[in-house]
């Protein structure tokens, strides 16, 4: 019995002393776990940033984001400074299991409007695809660490289509011109481009608030009305049209060189051809960026310059003045006897020189010359005492055309000058003679 007891003392007391060993060994492995551990994982940790929540929830509890709308990142190892890290959204291309930043494919990438190193708020891209998505959010550090990616909702909302047309007062389009829908909560626009017909169809979310712009194409493109202002808008809306024009003015005046107006001359070239007024002023409408060649026209009228060119317009331009001259033709000939000697002084009534060089007397040569207007009318009539011509005169109908070879004939008459005193010195010198010789004639015989 003594040695059974002692046998049983002894194996308690080996029990006791294996479960020493085994403490004190728990121990020494536990304190050498201790000692390792801090020097690593620590520092692991306050390099990688973790994303613990995302901010708000919708009802179902799931992290949400919704579009243009701010929302909050939670978590820790955040850096403090916006400019240090990145907000990623992606997409999964591949089933998503481990929600690794790697097996995502991004779609954008925004900076926080604030961050601490527990909370970045960031706001949400506006033009993201319409409806409700399944997202990852992750973040990456400016040292290129990646944080964890976590799922969230992207709400895009519902969208509704605003229709309408940029067009003149005549309803004629006007193609590429871009419009735009601003909302004032959402800071990128949204846009659409008119069709060749003047036509755009513009895509917003819904319920939409905020202005429908036209954008000027340049500085002579001009709306009636160049913004319209929708509220609360929850379903698509047609006919937000908007009347422009897309012109600018051409001007001038027709003159002569001594200031005299000319009207009634038309600017060959300019829409809608215009032409003088009673002032000697035209105007047109004209294109934006509108080119061409302007030339005025006025049967019977020369002008300088003889045309002008314009290029490219998106401004009125200064105003263009025309200088005009009257055409006119020359009636010429010469006056001959019908043996073809010259006579010179022959007066060509109804006809008058009108510059220098011209005359409508015949020279030593016989000949004249005398212009007259475009379209003149008249009746010349060539005198010389003691001559009698061949044409008696030539009559003329709206002149249009240079007019030689006028000629005349002239014939001597009988009351050429110095014919009568020669006739009667003669008759005295005969009568003076037979006076002499009557009494001769008639004396008495002795």
């Amino acid at each position: 019995m003594t040695s059974i007891l002692r046998f049983r003392g002894l194996v308690v007391v080996v029990a006791a002393l294996a479960a020493t060993c085994a403490l004190v060994l728990a121990e020494a492995q536990t304190s050498g776990a201790k000692q390792v551990l801090p020097a690593k994982a620590p520092v692991l940790v306050r390099q990688l940033p973790e994303i613990t929540d995302i901010r708000p929830k919708d009802p179902d509890g799931a992290s949400i984001i919704q579009a243009g709308k701010p929302f909050s990142i939670l978590g820790r190892n955040f850096p403090a400074e916006p400019a240090a890290i990145s907000v990623v959204i992606s997409r999964a291309f591949t089933p998503v299991r481990s929600r690794t930043a790697s097996s995502l494919q991004e779609v954008a990438k925004l900076r926080p409007s604030a961050a601490s190193a527990a909370r970045l708020d960031v706001l949400a891209p506006a033009s993201l695809p319409a409806g409700r998505g399944r997202y990852f959010v992750h973040i990456v550090t400016k040292t290129g660490a990646k944080s964890n990616a976590v799922a969230v909702l992207f709400d895009a909302g519902h969208e509704l289509t605003i229709f309408g047309c940029v067009s003149d007062k005549n309803n004629n389009g006007f193609p590429g011109i871009k419009v735009t829908a601003t909302d004032p909560a959402k800071p990128t626009p949204y846009e659409a481009w008119t069709d060749s017909s003047g036509r755009y169809a513009l895509r917003v979310p819904a319920p939409f608030t905020g202005q429908v712009l036209v954008h000027r194409p340049d500085n002579c493109f001009d709306c009636t009305l160049i913004t319209r202002n929708l509220v609360n808008q929850a379903t698509d809306i047609a006919d937000v049209n908007f009347v422009c024009k897309n012109t600018t003015l051409v001007v001038g005046r027709t003159v002569t060189r001594y200031n005299e107006i000319i009207k009634g001359v038309l600017l060959d070239g300019l829409p809608g051809g215009p032409v003088t007024n009673d002032y000697g002023d035209y105007q047109a409408t004209v294109p934006c960026g509108w080119s061409g060649t302007v030339t005025p026209v006025k049967t019977g009228w020369a002008f300088s310059p003889p045309s002008f060119t314009y290029s490219s317009l998106t401004q009125m331009p200064p105003r263009q003045d025309y200088i005009g001259a009257a055409l006119s033709y020359r009636i010429s000939g010469v006056v001959r006897t019908s043996g073809g000697a010259a006579i010179a002084g022959v007066k060509l009534n109804g006809i008058y020189p009108r510059s220098t060089g011209e005359s409508n007397v015949t020279d030593a040569d016989g000949g004249y010359a005398v212009s007259v207007y475009y379209g003149w009318s008249g009746t010349a009539t060539p005198v010389k005492e003691g001559y009698a011509f061949s044409p008696a005169s030539r009559s003329y109908t709206y002149v249009v055309a240079a007019q030689p070879n006028q000629d005349y004939v002239g014939t001597a008459t009988e009351t050429t000058p110095g014919a009568p005193a020669a006739a009667g010195r003669a008759a005295r010198a005969r009568g003076g003679h037979k006076a002499i010789a009557s009494p001769k004639t008639l004396q008495p015989t002795r």
